[in-house]
């Protein structure tokens, strides 16, 4: 009877060899991982939501130091603030001498842009009463701007869970912050961004 030869072993294709060595640096990378007990952190990493900003919290104390060096003291502007999606409302403040000497507020129905400000009927404009009432549009005043742009760069993500994002802009003449917005991920939560602008401003001599 002819004898029958056992069936050749099939050599492992090139992909195959390639995920058995993937898996074996995986495994080694894991395991150096647990001894040196760098997962910890590694894992954070990858938890952690991110948090981008456009500016510096140095970029924003320049600019202040150009508004400062400006030496204005009284003006008028109309500030936003607010979400989009959401209710928010419109601030027309008068300043003199870094005082906040009258200031009126008006409602904005979602969604608003900041430029609906400007087209806001007067009738519509709330008179705030001298005293408690003025010095609750402080965070609305250019130092207040400032302090809010302050608030944002050192706020990270939403929650601590959301990938967020800080963007402000400046004013190229005087330099106090026209725009800070504080978005998230639509995705995480909704209402996004968190919007202060100032749609008008008009130096007082």
């Amino acid at each position: 009877m002819r004898q029958t030869r056992p069936p050749r072993r099939r050599r492992p294709s090139l992909v195959r060899r390639l995920m058995y060595w993937l898996m074996a640096l995986a495994a080694v990378v894991a395991l150096f991982l647990l001894v040196t007990g760098r997962w910890r952190a590694l894992l954070a990493d990858l938890l952690t939501p991110s948090y981008r900003v456009n500016v510096k919290a140095e970029d924003v104390e320049a600019a202040q130091a150009r508004w400062q060096a400006k030496a204005l003291s009284s003006y008028r502007l109309i500030v936003v603030h607010g979400q989009p999606s959401l209710r928010g409302a419109a601030y027309q403040i008068t300043v003199r001498n870094g005082e906040i000497v009258a200031g009126r507020r008006a409602l904005l129905l979602p969604p608003w842009t900041p430029e609906q400000a400007n087209a806001i009927p007067a009738e519509e404009w709330d008179l705030l009463d001298p005293g408690p009432s003025l010095a609750k549009l402080q965070p609305y005043t250019i130092p207040g701007l400032f302090e809010a742009a302050r608030q944002t760069i050192e706020r990270g993500p939403l929650e601590d869970r959301c990938d967020s994002e800080a963007r402000i802009t400046f004013d190229p003449e005087w330099s106090f912050p026209t725009r800070i917005e504080y978005a998230w991920d639509a995705n995480c939560e909704k209402n996004s961004p968190e919007l202060w602008a100032v749609v008008g401003f008009v130096p007082l001599r």
